[in-house]
């Protein structure tokens, strides 16, 4: 996860100093859009979470959607990867907003 992180944001980075932008940063629709996506991928282990041995990862047997929106993407286990790929490879840098140098 950490190289896949550090990859994600060398990218970013590359992109701001080559195009000249001085801050990114997400938009609140797109900030919503990816808690509305946790939650949903989050709905596919609800069962498994209330059946669980109660524990500090599955809020002590509970589950619901405002629990689950500060989770962690439970998503297959390549999925969170090729979301990413596929932001970078689009190229547009949708869902951030941008400021450039004067």
């Amino acid at each position: 996860m950490i190289d896949l992180q550090a990859k994600h944001i060398a990218y970013l980075v590359e992109r701001a100093l080559r195009e000249g932008i001085d801050e990114l940063e997400t938009s609140q629709r797109a900030e919503d859009e990816w808690v509305a996506k946790v939650v949903e991928v989050g709905n596919r282990t609800t069962e498994f979470a209330e059946s669980c041995t109660p524990g500090y990862y599955n809020a002590e047997g509970q589950s619901n959607a405002r629990l689950r929106q500060g989770a962690f993407f439970f998503g297959r286990p390549t999925e969170f990867a090729e979301l990413l790929a596929a932001w970078r490879e689009e190229g547009s840098l949708q869902g951030i907003e941008t400021r450039r140098r004067s």
